[in-house]
């Protein structure tokens, strides 16, 4: 059985309805919605939220979208965690340590760090579609793909959209609403392998421009709605509406035996239920060869959207200080911080760093070149 879903998101289908029925799946020509740069991105903030220990997650998006943290700076924040034995979390929630290590890019990391700290303290209060919506503002990420303004970029969007949809459908049908079981229903495997021959039992999911060339005897077009397939950018353009009606006939041809077609009476976009509209292309079929009298679709628009630096650098006109001035065990005197002790020297020359611990304020990564330390014997 094989289903091709419209070429807009359709991946209600993919992420929900087949899993909680248990059928085998594998997508063929294209990525699976885990598996989407967009989503993973997305997932990787969530992950963040829940779990700062998460490294790998923290260091995909420290930098997503683009806020200036280059990967000189993440490499420094990183030596400074290591040194130090500790997640690279414990550094970037600490300022001076940030401000230290990350120089210019310190300003873009602390409201990083602020955006996910603002959605800790919530996690517990907060529903898992709240917390979503909220931490794709706060970031800008749809902002950020909307400026680029690109084709793809607008499918990114549509398909973090999907994402929020999926979260509030988990709401309304799980008893664990919470976000941490969301992520951890995720998937986030892909499945690129071309049908295997061996495996027929298996529903096949493909983009219509991957089915070009194929048969099978039972085929589900799914997704016919007004602003869907077509989608609203082609309903502008006769041209891009006459493109997407060849691709449907493309999609109703695979079929040798029976073709399903579907439109949803109410789809969830941008994260509320609206009527859908069948798609004109349905109109356009033979009466004779169809079971449902299907009346011509009349376009019908709708849209809402989701809740929608540089650090000046300190003055040194200070005498250099090389590592060999310091040691492990020296006691200092720090202006704000009062009195501490080294514990690690990094970096060489006139760039190291020193991690001193102050009782009651914890380890930091300071720079000796620009704070002002006193020794204390």
């Amino acid at each position: 059985m094989h289903i091709l879903p419209a070429p807009q998101p359709a991946e209600s289908i993919e992420h929900a309805a087949l899993p909680a029925v248990t059928l085998e799946q594998q997508t063929v020509g294209g990525l699976r919605f885990y598996d989407r740069r967009e989503i993973k991105d997305v997932l990787a903030y969530l992950r963040t939220v829940i779990n700062p220990a998460d490294t790998v997650s923290l260091k995909r998006v420290i930098n997503v979208p683009r806020r200036g943290v280059g990967k000189s700076t993440i490499e420094k924040l990183e030596q400074g965690a290591q040194t130090l034995g500790v997640p690279l979390w414990e550094i970037l929630k600490d300022e001076t340590s940030v401000k230290t290590l990350a120089g210019r890019s310190a300003k873009a990391v602390l409201s990083f760090v602020e955006v996910i700290k603002t959605w800790q303290a919530q996690i517990e209060t907060a529903s898992a579609s709240d917390v979503v919506q909220g931490v794709i503002d706060d970031v800008g990420y749809i902002r950020d793909l909307k400026a680029k303004g690109t084709d793809e970029d607008l499918e990114r969007v549509q398909n973090v959209q999907e994402l929020y949809n999926a979260v509030l459908q988990f709401q309304e049908e799980s008893e664990d609403k919470s976000l941490q079981e969301f992520l951890a229903n995720a998937s986030l495997s892909s499945d690129l392998d071309d049908l295997d021959e061996q495996k027929q039992t298996k529903v096949s999911l493909m983009t219509l421009h991957s089915s070009k060339g194929l048969e099978f005897p039972v085929v589900f077009l799914v997704g016919l709605e007004q602003g869907l397939f077509p989608n609203f950018r082609s309903l502008e353009d006769p041209a891009a509406t006459e493109e997407e009606r060849r691709l449907c006939y493309v999609g109703i041809t695979r079929a040798q035996e029976r073709l399903f077609i579907s439109h949803a009476r109410m789809r969830r976009l941008y994260g509320s239920r609206e009527p859908a509209s069948p798609s004109l292309f349905l109109g356009e079929l033979p009466r004779d060869y169809i079971d449902t009298n299907i009346a011509a679709a009349i376009p019908t628009r709708w849209a809402k959207t989701m809740r929608s630096a540089k650090a000046d650098a300190v003055a040194d006109n200070r005498p250099d200080i090389h590592e060999d001035d310091w040691t492990v065990g020296d006691k200092v005197m720090h202006k704000a911080f009062g009195p501490g002790q080294v514990t690690h020297i990094f970096g060489a020359g006139n760039k190291i760093c020193l991690a001193i611990k102050f009782p009651g304020h914890g380890q930091k990564i300071i720079d000796p070149k620009v704070a002002v330390l006193d020794r204390v014997q």
